[in-house]
């Protein structure tokens, strides 16, 4: 009994952790890509589809009763909101208008959804945004078989994505028993499966994401001197 409380315990404890640790990853990206004004060629799928799926889930944590789904999504809100106006207001590259038309219709859907009490149209648009957002990063792989480099796929955000999806896969599976949870964290295993393979397949780019702008150049020059 107390071996099946602590691990209850953990693993409610690690969905919330390693998914904060994903959305830090993703906040870091954002503050590189405001200071580069995005010269590493980054999406803004993984910042858009962070805000639209936690808009979702904290819809579908409010209708089954969810606190530990409510609350780790609600942060992810305002966390979303950041990186996809940083993206929007300081990235050379232009973000394609209808991911922001499709966010709004996402989430205006599962608003309906939540007033009418569609419990399973919302839970359906919850697994779809789990899922492209373990999908996101993928959005650079044109980039990366181009280049071959992993540049453009930020490694943190990768890992976090990985242990994440898992982290939800036991608590949907184990604690929860909910399909809803557990088959987008599944795939979403599974997904971000494939960008870690991205660095077996060509390396790790192990320049700082911050080593082309010109105060880390400045400093390297002077400690050269």
């Amino acid at each position: 009994m107390i071996l099946h409380r602590f691990v209850y315990a953990f693993i409610s404890l690690s969905c919330p952790f390693f998914f904060m640790w994903l959305q830090a990853s993703l906040v870091y990206s954002a503050m590189i890509l405001r200071l580069d004004n995005n010269e590493r060629k980054l999406s803004n799928l993984p910042f858009l589809t962070l805000l639209t799926n936690c808009f979702v889930w904290v819809v579908y944590g409010q209708l089954e009763h969810e606190m530990t789904v409510f609350v780790t999504n609600l942060i992810g809100i305002l966390v979303g909101i950041y990186c996809t106006a940083t993206y929007h207001l300081y990235s050379i590259y232009a973000p394609n208008p209808s991911h922001y038309y499709i966010s709004s219709a996402v989430i205006t859907t599962s608003l309906i959804g939540h007033s009418l009490g569609f419990h399973h149209l919302v839970g359906f648009l919850a697994m779809i945004s789990a899922i492209l957002v373990y999908a996101s990063p993928l959005a650079t792989l044109g980039v990366v078989l181009t280049e071959q480099s992993t540049r453009s796929m930020p490694f943190p955000t990768s890992v976090a994505a990985f242990f994440t999806a898992f982290s939800w896969t036991l608590y949907g599976g184990i604690i929860a028993r909910d399909l809803t949870i557990l088959i987008p964290s599944i795939l979403g295993v599974i997904l971000a499966s494939a960008h870690l393979l991205m660095y077996v397949l060509y390396g790790f780019d192990t320049t700082p994401a911050y080593a082309h702008l010109p105060q880390y150049r400045y400093r390297q020059f002077f400690r050269c001197i």
